[in-house]
């Protein structure tokens, strides 16, 4: 038996130049894990009327110097190119930061947890507008969210 159940995800988004948001790399997004205790009983799945959500947002994306100020902290000074400008959830040469979230206080022996994940832009669902003109760049490429937990 566990005495201990948590959440454990690195979230980062990369991507720009191709979309109007500069979407995931340059833009702030929020990651939302919701949890719902359940417990199996001859084969079926019963869900519990309760759930609990935990949140994460990489409020540091697109900051002018959000990486920069991270030297300290193992991030590779002085590239080339777009280096000190803050990222969604990493930084070139620095560590992704870990998402950690203690889900156990709805569960109970024997339940199961279901979780469900939502990648939000600004609380919403994401759908990207393509650039036009200056806004886009020819070194670009299309946005991705990378989730590993």
């Amino acid at each position: 038996a566990s005495s201990r159940t948590e959440i454990h995800a690195i979230i980062t988004g990369h991507g720009w130049g191709t979309d109007s948001e500069d979407c995931a790399e340059f833009c702030v997004t929020q990651h939302k894990f919701t949890v719902t205790a359940a417990v199996e009983l001859d084969g079926q799945l019963y869900l519990s009327k309760e759930s609990e959500s935990f949140e994460d947002e990489l409020s540091s994306a697109g900051s002018d110097l959000g990486c920069a100020e991270k030297v300290p902290e193992g991030v590779t000074p002085n590239q080339h190119g777009t280096w000190p400008f803050g990222r969604a959830g990493w930084c070139p040469g620095g560590k992704a930061n870990m998402f950690k979230a203690n889900v156990g206080t709805l569960l109970h022996g024997g339940m199961k947890a279901i979780v469900s994940y939502e990648g939000l832009f600004d609380g919403q669902d994401y759908h990207p507008k393509p650039c036009h003109g200056d806004q886009c760049s020819s070194n670009g490429f299309d946005a991705t969210i990378n989730m590993k937990s």
